[in-house]
């Protein structure tokens, strides 16, 4: 089983490097705009949905990465304060709400996803990019956190199994 955590670990460590270039590309985009819009005057038509599009890509597709790292929001007041054990035990209790989440999230938004591939949805602005691979970002994204959540509570198992076998031997 620990090899399982590691290799879901990996993929998430794999999923956050590859897609934090993405976040390369929204500063260049950013930077165009400020240059050419200083010398010309002008926006250009697609940089500020471009932006748009890749730090919402970013967000979603770094949701797995952040859950390995246990970066993500939570009230660390008590959980901070707590022992090994007992934030295994308070993770291994919220990971059905987690679970139900995560499902619930990848159906609606693989749903929609698919929909928009299905009639070929465009954005309403005048350049009118595609919205697929936008939108398939929060199902994949839901996949990540998935993977680095089971990542999760196969270690948290493993900590209350070993801390027990440590306990009755000692």
């Amino acid at each position: 089983m620990g090899r399982i955590a590691d290799l879901l670990d990996a993929i998430a460590e794999v999923a956050g490097k590859i897609v934090s270039v993405a976040l390369l590309f929204m500063i260049l985009s950013v930077a165009l705009e400020i240059i050419l819009r200083l010398f010309t005057g002008h926006p250009l038509l697609w940089t500020f949905e471009v932006s748009l599009f890749l730090f919402g890509g970013y967000v979603m597709l770094l949701g797995g990465y952040a859950l390995k790292c246990e970066s993500h929001v939570r009230l660390d007041f008590f959980y901070g304060r707590a022992s090994r054990k007992t934030k295994a035990v308070l993770d291994l209790a919220t990971f059905p709400f987690f679970l139900l989440f995560i499902c619930i999230l990848f159906y609606i938004s693989f749903e929609a996803a698919y929909e928009t591939w299905e009639v070929n949805e465009r954005s309403q602005s005048l350049w009118a990019p595609i919205l697929f691979p936008i939108k398939l970002t929060i199902p994949i994204g839901a996949l990540l956190m998935l993977l680095a959540g089971v990542a999760k509570f196969i270690r948290n198992c493993r900590e209350l199994i070993h801390r027990e076998r440590r306990d009755s031997n000692q």
